[in-house]
């Protein structure tokens, strides 16, 4: 990552509590508000600030900062000095179903566009969904994402966004599993990593293979989430993704998954799988079909 000795951090608090007084309102953008950009201008203005003046006091030496929230596009009217890292924030990149991953792509590729040499790295908020089911107090159907996951890596390969990866919390072991993996090589697919992660089980992989695709199956299809949805709420969990029928579909596969264990390996990681996600799914329906009833 472009931290440490040879830089300095620069990022505001979250959100957009920008000052308005008369001289930084001139900067503000409100008609780009839809782009998450209008304050853009007025935050990477102060960035190539301190960028001209730390080439004076410390040649060498690079200023790190986010495109997030509400300064995410580029500056108008101002070039970037080359000294800026800009770390974007794909704060999207576990909701494939979302058109908000698609514009925020579409704004990192013209971050690229724009500034060929500019050192960019990503921030991918793995912490989702279960971030905000643990703030609203519900159990989420689970985000397996292997797949979109695997397509995110071939677009930040391709567009060179190499300067480092900052994952805002793991989330499932299958997927951290795939991300590492891609971390290392690219070029490589999901279904090539899940085979991997999963053929050291035989059978019983194969049936906790069908349980992960089931899951990743339903959260990434974006007919299943309400147009123009964004993060996962109680009712999209269980009424539209982990419906009555999924989940005997899902507690199907976990049953042929333990009857095919014979070695403690293999029974050991049906195990896993069953208390690390089956038993947090389960209490999350039963809890809303009896609060909606």
């Amino acid at each position: 990552f472009y931290w440490g000795e040879n830089n300095f951090a620069l990022e505001p608090m979250d959100g957009g509590g920008f000052c308005r007084c008369p001289d930084c309102a001139k900067d503000y953008e409100p008609a780009r508000k839809d782009e998450h950009s209008q304050d853009s201008t007025y935050w990477f203005r102060f960035v190539n600030t301190v960028a001209r003046a730390l080439k004076e006091s410390h040649p060498g030496k690079t200023v790190s900062t986010l495109a997030y929230s509400t300064h995410e596009g580029m500056p108008t009217g101002i070039r970037m000095e080359d000294n800026v890292v800009v770390h974007f924030c794909v704060y999207a990149n576990r909701e494939p179903a979302s058109p908000v991953l698609k514009q925020q792509l579409g704004r990192m590729k013209a971050w690229r566009d724009a500034y060929p040499d500019m050192k960019i790295a990503m921030w991918l908020y793995n912490c989702f969904p279960k971030f905000n089911g643990d703030r609203a107090n519900f159990n989420v159907f689970p985000g397996f994402f292997a797949h979109a996951a695997d397509r995110e890596f071939k677009f930040f390969r391709d567009i060179g966004a190499t300067a480092g990866i900052f994952f805002d919390g793991f989330n499932g072991d299958v997927d951290s599993y795939v991300h590492l993996k891609l971390m290392q090589d690219p070029s490589r697919t999901a279904d090539d990593i899940l085979d991997e992660f999963f053929a050291p089980l035989g059978e019983t992989g194969r049936h906790l293979r069908r349980f992960y695709e089931i899951i990743e199956g339903r959260y990434c299809n974006p007919d299943n989430w309400p147009k123009g949805a964004g993060h996962e709420t109680a009712k999209i969990a269980w009424e539209m993704l982990g419906t009555a029928e999924t989940m005997s579909a899902l507690e199907e596969e976990l049953k042929a998954a333990d009857a095919a264990a014979t070695t403690p390996f293999e029974k050991g990681f049906a195990k896993v799988v069953r208390l690390g996600v089956w038993d947090y799914m389960v209490p999350g329906r039963e809890s809303y079909v009896k609060r909606s009833s």
